[in-house]
């Protein structure tokens, strides 16, 4: 089974998500420029970053251990890892998203940072379909809900 099922298009860079790069998967990454790894150091975040950056890739990390990025004190940092993250697909990155299975934290990030780049509901949706159904029909309203609303949020500081 391939690890990239799609490469979307954007900002003039592209996104791909999927699950956790394998010993026969990682090839597949040099496809990418940039790498975003959902899991935490008790899952291996740490030797797939190792691996990712020996392959010459960009390496960004964001550990969700209960699948609830989003919240007090973390809100800051991951405004700024989605600003640098924009700011790549700006410059042409191939941005490659994953957790383990590649299904609620991946389409939940997923989401969000397509939200973050300007996506309507609807197309948000639609995207996460063609860059991996999987992810798509696995990721749960309620996980594409934490996403809007923290984009929501960015938005509008009077939500905060």
């Amino acid at each position: 089974m391939a690890l990239i099922h799609a490469w979307i298009p954007d900002e003039g860079g592209a996104l791909a998500l999927g699950p956790r790069p394998g010993k026969r998967t990682f090839p597949e990454l040099m496809a990418a420029t940039d790498v975003l790894t959902l899991l935490s150091d008790s899952e291996g975040s740490s030797l797939i970053g190792s691996q990712i950056e020996s392959m010459g890739l960009h390496w960004w990390s964001l550990p969700l251990l209960n699948g609830q990025p989003f919240g007090p004190g973390k809100d800051a940092s991951i405004d700024t890892l989605f600003l640098n993250l924009k700011q790549r697909l700006s410059e042409g990155a191939q941005l490659y998203v994953h957790c383990s299975a590649g299904i609620h934290r991946t389409g939940m990030i997923g989401a969000a940072l397509l939200y973050s780049l300007g996506f309507d509901d609807a197309a948000v949706r639609k995207t996460l379909l063609e860059l991996r159904p999987h992810t798509s029909e696995g990721v749960g309203e309620e996980r594409l809900a934490v996403a809007k609303r923290f984009f929501r949020k960015q938005q509008d500081p009077k939500l905060r």
